[in-house]
């Protein structure tokens, strides 16, 4: 069952015309030559759901187990409003007050953002990923969005990923479903994840860069400030992969294109979002849109159009990078499949950026659409 799309944005000031390249033709189909099916997800096709679809991307996938996130999801909000209220803390902006164990799991629109936006980036990203993988990745793009807890809660799960306390049973931490089988599956894949995203968390506590040397030096910062490196450990994890870096450095230059497809896409669509935050709240903005602005003196206009270009020459990279890689000896099916994944990664943040309410407010579909 797909997920409910009841937004449809595209900020730019012209669609582009392009037609799908037959190199990613497995976002469509499900699947890829000479193997199976890719079972856990679904094809998205853009005009069942008449969305506006800027790119040579011939669909996306979404993950069957949205629902189970879903639920996962609502779980930790509701164990979020408990911890705090233990603590005599007062709850994340926008959260519902709670002063009883049996709280009803109805959400505020602010905690309903942010469930909706967590499962979705997690079901469009990483499609293919299991029930319990599903669960764990959403979970964490959920925290993202919850500043006020997550410090306190990160801690906590690192510390039971490296097995230095034991497996709640019960509690906030019992939501995250990190059994014994899930910590030992795939070397420890579940710690890597958890240590990335805890990472990242370290990272949003520094002081941001505002001067860059040119623009690659612009897309490896910002590619930081978006966790795209724990996206990429997300996606993995979500496909069941356990890759070394001797394995991971062949793939480097599809994982860079699609990292940074993912940067002008986010951009792209944030953009008005985040101007309107600088304007009417003076807040900080890191955005490849205002750079090129900034750095051409170009005006916001055109500025997207560039952003555009180069989204749609990104994804051209991304196929040649893909050819030349299905056609080279010596690489194994996993290895194949991770550069698969990262260019499902792409396709399913531009359907998420594409859908997203975050984004597109004042743009909901009509009733029927």
């Amino acid at each position: 069952m797909a997920i409910p799309v009841r937004s449809a944005y595209f900020p730019g000031p012209r669609m582009p015309a392009i037609a799908p390249s037959p190199a990613f033709h497995f976002l469509g189909t499900g699947r890829e030559e000479g193997h199976h099916e890719l079972s856990d997800s679904i094809s998205i096709q853009p005009t069942t759901f008449r969305l506006p679809w800027p790119s040579s991307f011939p669909a996306a996938r979404q993950c069957r187990h949205w629902k189970e996130a879903q639920a996962s999801c609502i779980e930790l909000i509701i164990n979020i409003r408990r911890l705090q209220a233990e603590k005599s803390k007062v709850v994340p902006d926008g959260f519902m007050l709670t002063t009883r164990v049996d709280d009803s799991p109805a959400l505020t629109p602010k905690e309903q953002l942010i469930v909706d936006s967590a499962v979705n980036a997690a079901a469009y990203m990483t499609p293919n990923a299991s029930p319990a993988r599903s669960r764990l990745i959403s979970q964490l793009y959920m925290l993202l969005w919850v500043q006020d807890v997550v410090d306190e809660i990160t801690d906590t799960l690192v510390q039971i990923v490296r097995r230095e306390i034991p497996i709640p049973k019960q509690g906030i931490y019992a939501t995250f479903g990190l059994n014994t089988e899930i910590l030992n599956d795939n070397n420890g894949a579940a710690c890597i994840l958890v240590e990335e995203f805890a990472s990242f968390i370290s990272f949003t506590r520094e002081q941001n860069r505002s001067e860059f040397k040119g623009l690659q030096d612009f897309l490896d910062y910002r590619g930081q400030d978006i966790a795209l490196d724990f996206i990429s450990t997300g996606i993995r994890f979500g496909n069941g992969l356990c890759l070394t870096a001797e394995e991971i450095h062949p793939l480097k230059e599809i994982i860079n294109k699609a990292n940074d497809h993912m940067i002008f896409v986010n951009d792209f669509y944030s953009y008005e979002k985040e101007k309107h935050a600088m304007v009417e709240e003076n807040a900080c903005i890191l955005n490849a849109v205002h750079y090129l602005d900034t750095v051409l003196s170009s005006g916001s206009s055109l500025a997207k159009e560039i952003t555009m270009l180069l989204i749609l020459d990104w994804e051209a990279r991304m196929e040649d990078s893909l050819r030349r890689l299905e056609t080279e000896a010596g690489l194994t099916r996993p290895q194949l499949r991770y550069a698969h994944a990262m260019v499902e990664a792409a396709a399913g943040n531009l359907l998420f950026s594409v859908t997203s309410v975050r984004y597109a407010r004042g743009h909901e579909m009509k009733e029927g659409n």
